[in-house]
């Protein structure tokens, strides 16, 4: 560490497997519940997670590796069956014509198995044909003989899977995600950029860790989830850390408290390949007073 810089870094090639008594503790956190915000003030909120041996865990995800893309150990693939392109294509563009005619169609009859709106539907084949033969010109007389617009089609999902203890596995997200964890409460908070209610997550619990960490020491552990699905080990600092990313958004405290906290904590950041497929390395810095 260059204390002169305030900074520590950790390369890649420092990432590590999890140790065995960080594996235990990540074990036992899928008994943890959602933690409430309650009145929305930070140093309330601080006061009431001091006794809950608090203590926080950063996660970064990496995109998954190209080569894994369409392999089953690494994304759970699931298909749907939707809709014809032909059928598509009318309830797209006569949808407002069809809904005003089944209206009036449903004052006086039922149509529980939609027998009735599967012919209306079908009436609007011909106008939907046209839009479809205008979308498709070259092809079009080759793949309606073949029966391609009318078919019913499949659409394939992947979802990468998140081989990770609940509950981080639950995020779904390449984005950075810092979990406020209170142990003898079994409660936690996930603090994340990528919507507003985890944005104020972040905030108010970040901001009421900041607030405590001046009272005592919180542990501090940092993973990386690869992009082989595998969960790395960084470091674990026995004081607080904290991603800096959207801290103070979604939330009502001003911006020269949220300033002052911020200055005297210390912030993690990544730092990226040029292609953005991996992390080259982890910095933890604090600003000079």
């Amino acid at each position: 560490m260059n204390q002169q810089e305030q900074t520590a870094v950790y390369p890649r090639s420092r990432f590590k497997d999890v140790p065995h008594d960080l594996a235990a503790l990540l074990g036992s956190l899928n008994s943890f519940q959602g933690a409430s915000l309650g009145e929305r003030n930070y140093r309330g909120l601080a006061d009431s997670i001091a006794p809950t041996e608090p203590f926080t865990l950063i996660l970064f995800t990496e995109p998954l590796a190209f080569e894994h893309v369409r392999r089953k150990e690494y994304v759970k693939t699931t298909k749907y069956a939707i809709v014809s392109e032909l059928d598509e294509t009318v309830l797209s563009k006569f949808e407002d014509e069809i809904n005003k005619k089944m209206s009036i169609y449903l004052r006086n009859h039922g149509d529980p198995k939609d027998v009735h709106l599967n012919r209306l539907i079908r009436q609007y084949y011909s106008k939907a044909k046209k839009i479809l033969q205008l979308r498709h010109p070259i092809v079009w007389e080759k793949n309606w003989k073949a029966g391609k617009y009318a078919a019913a089609r499949i659409r394939i999902e992947r979802r990468r899977r998140y081989n990770m203890p609940e509950p981080l596995c639950w995020g779904g997200t390449n984005l950075p995600q810092q979990f406020y964890f209170m142990k003898t409460s079994g409660t936690y908070a996930r603090g994340c950029s990528s919507g507003s209610g985890t944005r104020e997550a972040h905030s108010y619990f970040g901001l009421a860790f900041m607030e405590l960490s001046r009272r005592l020491a919180i542990p501090s552990y940092i993973l990386v989830y690869d992009k082989d699905n595998i969960l790395r080990f960084v470091t674990q600092r026995d004081g607080f850390l904290i991603i800096p990313d959207s801290m103070g958004s979604n939330c009502k405290v001003d911006y020269k408290t949220v300033s002052a906290l911020m200055a005297g904590t210390w912030k993690v950041k990544v730092v990226e390949s040029p292609d953005y497929t991996e992390i080259k390395k982890i910095k933890i810095f604090c600003e000079k007073k």
